[in-house]
């Protein structure tokens, strides 16, 4: 219950729709459009096509603005003591507050003692409990039921999976690539049928987690032997070859299962980014699998801006990057999902081998984090180019007691009571519910 496993990369690799007023969005907005137009003078059809693309889901009620939740719902369905969301439903105070769509992740693992029980608090936690499907379950329906819509990622693994981390299940770590695939097609339709088997309507379906060196242990320096020449952040083709190649039979499998129990779920493929001059694979990875034929709808970034590396620190403009990788993916025929993206509200400790700065006008405070989350979802609402956006882990609820708490979540914790931090504010508007 205490695990906060970190999903993004942005540390840990080495290292409602909401709808914001159009006048607000017009300065973005036109840079966005000059980009694009730029780009559709070479490559007319495909920019089309993804305009299009983000219209139509636009009329269907988006672009999406979610978020992932995780530890506090664990919390409360365990009534953990040390969590002060005992008293209030994380769903229903994250939906009152604009979040439309709820992201959900789910392992391999299922316990089926959990559907048996009603009252999980009376069952000793397991680790294994995290995420798991019986876990995801309940979160689906608690955020079905507060009428937020519904978005499903794979970590693909029997635990988390990020950007620094792609572990097989235990179970398949012997499995080669043919029996990886089929693997991977059964869990994925056994997953998505047992979900929608229990009413749950899941629109968006995520396949791995920030998956652009590879998922299930089909990676560099792992099952994939790396000559000691090779850099695998530059050496497109040989990341092509050795990597996306077999990755791209492994992501077409998972697709095909979660195909034959929902055919009109629509996928995402979601990798971490790195800042510029260390970010080929943004753009390469998606170019190799629209090559390959994987069929998927969306291109999923993680934005943590503020963290970098010594060879590639954070960028004072942190739209420079993000421009380029939205503008790549269009020539692509692409629409941008922002999968994950935070900033704190307090000073940040760098996981090793990372750093970390605030950006210009945007200190650590939660003056700096409302006024970042502000200028970044207007930049997303104004980009015809990006389909929505999902905060990552809003659920932190700092404590100035506990400094080393993580600083990027939307709550703080003041006397025992949960007190929005001014950034949520940003996020309120209509809730995006619609009929499927």
């Amino acid at each position: 219950m205490q695990q906060r496993e970190w999903v993004s990369s942005g540390l840990a690799a080495t290292a409602g729709s909401g709808h914001l007023p159009q006048e607000a969005a017009s300065p973005h907005r036109n840079l966005a459009l000059s980009g694009l137009r730029r780009l559709a003078r070479r490559r007319p059809l495909l920019v089309a096509m993804t305009i299009a693309a983000c219209h139509a889901t636009a009329a269907a009620g988006e672009p999406m603005v979610g978020c992932y939740p995780c530890d506090s719902l664990v919390q409360r369905y365990w009534r953990d003591p040390e969590t002060p969301w005992q008293e209030q439903d994380p769903t229903t105070l994250l939906r009152d507050h604009g979040f439309g769509w709820l992201r959900v992740g789910v392992t391999t693992q299922s316990h089926p003692q959990l559907s048996q029980t009603g009252d999980w608090a009376t069952l000793p936690w397991q680790p294994g409990y995290w995420s798991c499907r019986e876990v995801a379950e309940r979160v689906l329906a608690d955020a079905a039921h507060a009428g937020m819509r519904l978005y499903l990622f794979f970590f693909l693994s029997d635990t988390a999976a990020h950007g620094g981390r792609q572990m097989p299940p235990e179970a398949w770590k012997n499995a080669d690539l043919l029996q990886t695939c089929q693997l991977l097609e059964r869990h994925c339709s056994e997953t998505v049928a047992y979900f929608r088997g229990r009413g749950l309507d899941i629109e968006v379906y995520e396949v791995g987690n920030e998956i652009e060196r590879g998922i299930c242990g089909f990676r560099p320096d792992e099952r994939v032997p790396r000559p000691a020449q090779v850099d695998q952040l530059r050496d497109l083709q040989w990341m092509r070859h050795n990597i996306w190649t077999p990755e791209a039979l492994l992501l077409m499998a998972a697709i095909r299962g979660i195909k034959q129990a929902d055919p009109e779920g629509r996928i995402v493929l979601h990798i971490a980014t790195r800042p510029s001059p260390e970010d080929p694979l943004v753009i390469g990875f998606f170019e190799a699998m629209v090559e390959a034929g994987v069929p998927f709808d969306y291109a999923g970034l993680s934005l943590y801006p503020w963290v970098g590396y010594p060879s590639a620190p954070p960028k004072d403009d942190w739209r420079a990057d993000l421009e380029a990788w939205v503008a790549g993916l269009a020539q692509l025929g692409k629409p941008g999902v922002i999968c994950e993206y935070s900033y704190p509200h307090h000073p940040v400790t760098a996981e090793p081998g990372t750093v970390v700065s605030a950006l210009p006008g945007y200190p650590f405070s939660v003056e700096g984090q409302a006024a970042w989350v502000r200028d970044f979802l207007r930049w997303c609402r104004a980009h015809p180019a990006v389909a929505g956006s999902l905060y990552f882990y809003p659920d932190y609820a700092w404590r100035a007691e506990d400094p080393a708490a993580s600083t990027q979540g939307l709550f703080l914790a003041q006397d025992g009571r949960l007190v929005p931090a001014p950034a949520l504010l940003e996020f309120q508007g209509p809730p995006g519910t619609r009929e499927r």
